[in-house]
């Protein structure tokens, strides 16, 4: 099982003890979203706010996917393709944070509602922090920086998409225009109303440096210092995204054909030939068009994935801090019905994995009737007339196989 992050040494200055009805801001564990456009001071505020509660850090612009990058460091703004991209990667971040439980502060811009909605629905631990700030204010701050400037045009393209929250939002409004103390306090003050920072013991006060990054270790994906890539992000059940569509493999037995994502999950197949409808449609729609996915439990370090020989049985290799899992996946030909066997296999150490499985036909459309075999060993769904499509499982030790027949 994947080893939690040593929590951070909290300091003194943290209120150690609280009064009576009062929460110290030491066991504050949620996950703050610092949002707003460049220039706003998200990287100041969060960086003060990750301190003050003990929280690990993240730069949200660290974990760009690496094409996304690109298109930023030589002035495009990104399309919507890549903000949704970059989202699912803070997704991510956020949902490693969730699973370990320790809580965490990242940036991100975050400028449309639907890229709020998107990072909180149905998780009330994740609270936004919006930044507030007039253009003006905004545009002398960026002008005034002699590192990480941006291109007038860029901050025009930000302003032009940017949706100001609404009164139905759950988030923490904030005017930038004051010194970061007063910000970082009010943030606190409106986090709960039970939390309340210390007088006496306040940490230390706003300085024109940026603070110091907490000690702790970040959870969720990282850039790997030594090479300047991203880690493959840890697995996340929740994402509602399909993956790009260079991260995924083909697997086929001549008679169909299964696309499988670096994250263990299949995300597309017509079963059991390639005219038929998709059982999984996960990559034109979401997770809950169908998808089948087996991944480890805990955050992945990196994940590598490879075809053995001259065939089509992939391997995919997740690497945790624990150890080392080996997901083999194909579809073997000559058989009566067509099938997908997936095979678990423990590299090294000790790895809890998960699993995933969302049965759907005609592309997403149809939720079958699901039913367990008798003797418990696999499930199979019906949809329309009996014998007009089934789907079926076993487990047998470490194999895990399904099958499809008509």
């Amino acid at each position: 099982m994947a080893k939690k992050p040593a929590e951070a040494t909290t300091s003194t200055a943290l209120a150690a003890t609280p009064t009576a009805g009062q929460t110290s801001i030491a066991d504050v564990r949620a996950i703050f979203i610092v949002a707003g456009v460049s220039g706003s001071g998200k990287t100041t505020i969060a960086t003060a706010l990750a301190q003050r509660l003990g929280l690990a850090f993240q730069e949200g612009g660290e974990i760009h996917p690496l094409p996304d990058i690109a298109m930023v460091n030589s002035a495009h703004p990104l399309d919507d393709r890549g903000w949704w991209s970059w989202l699912e990667k803070i997704a991510a971040w956020i949902d490693g944070c969730r699973q370990l439980g320790t809580g965490g502060v990242i940036t991100s811009p975050a400028l449309r509602r639907s890229h709020r909605d998107f990072l909180t629905r149905g998780q009330p631990d994740v609270r936004i922090v919006y930044l507030h700030g007039e253009r003006a204010l905004i545009a002398s701050r960026l002008a005034a920086r002699e590192e990480h400037s941006m291109v007038p045009s860029l901050l025009d393209h930000q302003f032009s998409i940017l949706e100001e929250p609404e009164p139905d939002e759950d988030l923490i409004l904030i005017d930038v225009s004051r010194p970061v103390e007063d910000i970082v306090a009010e943030i606190l003050r409106k986090l709960t109303p039970q939390v309340r920072e210390n007088p006496s013991d306040a940490v230390a006060r706003y300085s024109s440096e940026r603070p110091a990054l907490p000690p702790v270790t970040p959870c969720g994906p990282q850039t790997d210092p030594s090479t300047g890539t991203l880690a493959r992000r840890g697995p996340f059940i929740g994402s509602d995204l399909p993956l790009d569509i260079e991260d995924y493999a083909l697997i086929g037995d001549c008679t169909t054909a299964a696309l499988v994502g670096h994250n263990g999950s299949i995300d597309w197949l017509c079963w059991p030939r390639f005219d038929s409808g998709a059982v999984f449609a996960a990559l034109l729609g979401t997770s809950e068009h169908g998808r089948w996915r087996i991944s480890p439990a805990g955050p992945t370090v990196r994940t590598s994935r490879t075809y053995h020989d001259d065939t089509l049985i992939l391997e995919t290799v997740f690497d945790t801090a624990d150890g080392s899992v080996a997901l083999m996946d194909f579809m073997p030909m000559g058989q009566g019905n067509s099938s997908v066997i997936r095979l678990v296999k423990g590299r090294r150490g000790k790895v809890a994995m998960q699993m995933h499985l969302v049965l759907r036909f005609d592309y997403g459309v149809t939720v079958p009737w699901v039913t367990q075999l008798e003797d418990g060993s696999g499930v199979t769904a019906i949809a329309g007339k009996p014998g007009g499509a089934a789907f079926s499982g076993a487990v047998a030790g470490r194999e895990f196989r399904h099958g499809c027949g008509v």
